[in-house]
């Protein structure tokens, strides 16, 4: 009668160490299934934020090539005007004050090309060697993290790799503004070789090509 006693008793016990395991699965797996639908939507947040920041800036960088351009197609502009209205040289020196204005374009426009590849490449850098890294890093670790049910781990993470999304997103700002210095002194530099090619072509032309 004992024996059945006991038995009955462990039979129990078992029952409810069971139904406590279930329970603490149940609220294990929910917490872990709510904690991933919460990072996935953060991280889907996060890329589309960045994506916006790096459309917005590449805009404004257009913006500013939109400016460059037409101010020295003016300038050129001008500047083959006065050479058409110039009275005090012959036409052989005005034709050839045409063709080395044209000459010079070249290298204007190869200047703005230059200007525009650097440019390219800070935006590049920008667009793939920061938030993306740290992003795909977080993607990985996030699946591994609930592959392997480390929810202390997942926990801890999540804190860790929102931190430094955070930093990377900021870190947009210093690039920017780092690319934007640059186009500023490239396009001084721009301007000033185009000014100082027609200041020197104005000189030989008054000067009738001497």
């Amino acid at each position: 009668m004992v024996n059945k006693i006991l038995l009955l008793a462990a039979i129990c016990l078992g029952a409810a160490s069971a139904n406590d395991d279930y329970g603490f699965l149940q609220v294990f797996n929910s917490n872990f299934s709510s904690l991933s639908r919460e990072v996935e939507f953060e991280l889907q947040g996060k890329r589309e934020f960045n994506g916006l920041l790096i459309r917005e800036f590449n805009r404004e960088i257009l913006n500013e090539f939109g400016e460059i351009v037409p101010r020295m197609r003016g300038a050129h502009y001008d500047f083959l005007q006065y050479v058409q209205n110039f009275d005090g040289a012959s036409e052989e020196c005005r034709d050839y004050v045409f063709f080395l204005a044209d000459l010079y374009r070249y290298f204007q426009e190869w200047d703005i090309q230059d200007c525009a590849y650097l440019t390219y490449l800070q935006l590049r850098a920008d667009a793939l060697y920061r938030f993306i890294p740290v992003e795909q890093e977080y993607a990985r670790e996030n699946a591994r993290a609930l592959f392997q049910d480390e929810l202390d781990y997942y926990t801890n993470l999540r804190e860790y790799y929102r931190q430094r999304l955070n930093e990377e997103l900021a870190k947009h700002g210093e690039d920017a503004h780092e690319t934007i210095n640059m186009l500023e002194s490239c396009r001084y530099y721009i301007y000033f070789w185009q000014d100082d090619d027609h200041d020197y072509l104005r000189q030989f032309l008054e000067s009738d090509c001497q």
